[in-house]
């Protein structure tokens, strides 16, 4: 969301923001915040599906169509291109996925932090103390943007983070 993003551009820390659309198609200036707003503001975007499904569960005709429908949806809207990442939803693939992912032109992302922001006995402090006590050099932390709380720590966070000595890079920057 936007408070999101300005708690990243306050701090001149960048995000890569995976894009889920399902019901977002009816609220552009929503994938607006991410697809046209990030991007201009030095942030990433990659696709996480249409609807959340889990891909290990799904067939191929129905990847393809997720990962198709989500990258036109934003071309079409924003203008810009998902590629070249794909964050599965539930952290769920194997080598169908990986396969399928290959040929479409999408790299797999994986997170070696969950922040777990989305889950609700969580709160705004826990959700800073998980991920400032537990990110390290390299760390790819994933946050949810529709998680209030997310907005809410990220200041907090991204000061700690600071603290330790540790600097935000893109996935561009960071992955080879």
């Amino acid at each position: 969301n936007r408070r999101a993003l300005d708690a990243y551009e306050g701090e001149r820390a960048k995000l890569y923001a995976s894009l889920k659309l399902a019901g977002l198609e009816r609220a552009p200036a929503q994938i607006a915040v991410f697809a046209d707003e990030a991007p201009a503001e030095g942030h990433g975007l990659g696709n996480h599906s249409y609807d959340h499904s889990d891909f290990t569960k799904i067939s191929e005709a129905e990847m393809l169509g997720q990962l198709d429908r989500t990258e036109a949806i934003v071309q079409r809207m924003a203008g810009v291109g998902l590629k070249p990442y794909f964050r599965p939803p539930f952290g769920a693939y194997n080598d169908l996925v990986r396969s399928i992912l290959a040929r479409r032109g999408y790299q797999l992302l994986y997170w070696t932090l969950d922040s777990a922001d989305w889950r609700e006995e969580f709160s705004v402090q826990d959700v800073v103390n998980r991920v400032s006590g537990q990110t390290q050099a390299g760390s790819i932390v994933v946050f949810h943007g529709y998680a209030d709380k997310t907005a809410k720590a990220l200041p907090s966070i991204i000061q700690r983070l600071k603290a330790k000595g540790l600097c935000f890079r893109t996935l561009g920057e960071a992955l080879p």
